[in-house]
């Protein structure tokens, strides 16, 4: 699997891989500072007014939050799109994502259009 870059906020260099977290996510540390970064990926599980769920393969977990305000502009999440996160954590509340990218989006089904009836009136045979 091909790493994607990503830079120490505050020394402005490359961050390197530093394995995998028992969350399934995968971290990466700033060499001079030792600042990390954990990277998710999962699927949109639900989503409601504003926000929402990333789910991150395992069935029994409720989900990771996020906010609709850290979605790509103009995109409207649907289930099942596959995403790519960085997990803040807020006190007392968990982990939350944030900077979400979209990987991959569902196919959303066109609605069949309905099939014109034609509605013959005959007179009545008395």
């Amino acid at each position: 699997m091909r790493h994607q870059k990503y830079y120490c906020d505050v020394h402005k260099v490359e961050m390197v891989p530093a394995g995998i977290t028992s969350r399934k996510t995968q971290r990466y540390i700033c060499s001079i500072c030792t600042q990390f970064k954990e990277i998710g990926w999962g699927t949109i599980l639900r989503s409601f007014n504003g926000y929402g769920f990333i789910s991150q393969g395992n069935s029994d977990e409720r989900g990771i939050f996020f906010h609709f305000s850290q979605l790509p502009p103009g995109y409207k999440p649907r289930l099942g799109d596959q995403v790519r996160y960085l997990i803040g954590f807020v006190q007392g509340k968990g982990p939350v994502a944030t900077r979400i990218e979209v990987i991959k989006q569902t196919l959303h089904q066109q609605p069949q259009p309905r099939k014109k009836v034609q509605v013959v009136y005959q007179k009545p045979l008395y």
